[in-house]
C-alpha cells in the first residue's frame, strides 16, 4: 500500500471511530419528563424521535428502571426519594416553550413541572441507582414556570455540587420565571460520578417561594479509552498490512 493510500485508509478509519462514538452516545441519551397533565412527552426531539420516560407521581416511590432514547431499558433506576408538593399543568400551565438550541424542549416537558414550595417542605429529591461506578455522566436539568418573579427562586444540587453551567450558587439561586422561562436557561453538570452506593441525588432546595423540575437528560459519557482502542487497534492493523507489503 503506497503512502497516500495508506493515510486515505487512515482517515476511514478515525471516522468509523468518531461514527461509532456518535452513536453511543446517542444510545447512551435518558430523557425524563416529569409529570403528564400537558401530555406525555413520547415523541419528537430535535425533529427526531425519542422514547421518554415520563414520571407522574410526585410522592416518594420507585419508579423502575430507565429507558434510553432508542427505548433500551438502560438498568439504571430513578426513585423520589424525598417529595415534592405537587404537578403543575393545565389550569397551572407552566408556559409551554420550544426553543431549537434545546432540541428536547418540547412543549409537553416545559409547560408541566413537579414543585416543592418553602411552606410544605424544605427540599425534594431524585435518586438515580444501579449506576455503572466506571463511567461518568452528564446531568441536565430543566426548570421553568411563566410567572412568579423572586418566588421561583431554588438552589440544585447533583451530589452536592452545584451546576457546571447554567445553575447557581447558595447566594445566587436559580430562577424558574428569569433564568428558566424567559432566558431558556439550563442547568448542566459535566463528568459526574456516581457516589459510594452508585447512585446520583438530584436535591431540589427552593430558596424563595417554589423549586420546580420539567424535565432531566442523563447522557452516559463513552469511556475514551474504549474510542481510543477502536481507532488504535485499526491504525495497528493497518500498519502491520503495510510493513508486510
Amino acid at each position: 500500500m503506497d503512502r497516500r493510500k495508506f493515510y486515505a485508509v487512515v482517515a476511514v478509519v478515525v471516522c468509523l471511530a468518531l461514527v461509532t462514538g456518535a452513536q453511543l452516545g446517542s444510545a447512551g441519551t435518558i430523557y425524563i419528563d416529569f409529570g403528564d397533565s400537558q401530555g406525555e412527552a413520547d415523541g419528537l426531539v430535535g425533529g427526531g424521535s425519542a422514547d421518554w420516560n415520563v414520571v407522574t407521581d410526585w410522592t416518594p416511590h420507585t419508579f423502575g428502571t430507565l429507558v434510553n432514547s432508542e427505548g433500551v431499558d438502560t438498568g439504571i433506576e430513578l426513585a423520589v426519594t424525598a417529595s415534592f408538593n405537587t404537578t403543575y399543568g393545565d389550569s397551572l400551565t407552566g408556559g409551554a416553550w420550544n426553543d431549537p438550541a434545546i432540541p428536547w424542549s418540547v412543549g409537553a416537558t416545559t409547560g408541566e413541572n413537579f414543585t416543592t414550595s418553602t411552606s410544605v417542605a424544605s427540599a425534594a429529591e431524585v435518586t438515580f441507582s444501579d449506576l455503572d461506578p466506571g463511567l461518568t455522566y452528564t446531568i441536565s436539568v430543566l426548570s421553568s414556570r411563566d410567572s412568579g418573579g423572586s418566588q421561583r427562586n431554588g438552589l440544585y444540587t447533583v451530589n452536592d455540587q452545584f451546576a457546571d453551567v447554567g445553575g447557581a450558587n447558595g447566594s445566587n439561586p436559580f430562577n424558574a420565571y428569569s433564568d428558566g422561562y424567559l432566558n431558556h436557561s439550563i442547568m448542566e453538570w459535566w463528568n459526574v460520578v456516581p457516589d459510594q452506593s452508585n447512585e446520583i441525588r438530584l436535591l431540589l432546595t427552593p430558596a424563595a417561594g417554589y423549586c420546580y423540575l420539567n424535565a432531566a437528560k442523563i447522557e452516559i459519557v463513552p469511556e475514551p479509552a474504549t474510542m481510543s482502542l477502536l481507532a488504535l487497534g485499526g491504525l495497528g492493523a493497518l500498519w502491520r498490512r503495510r510493513r508486510t507489503r
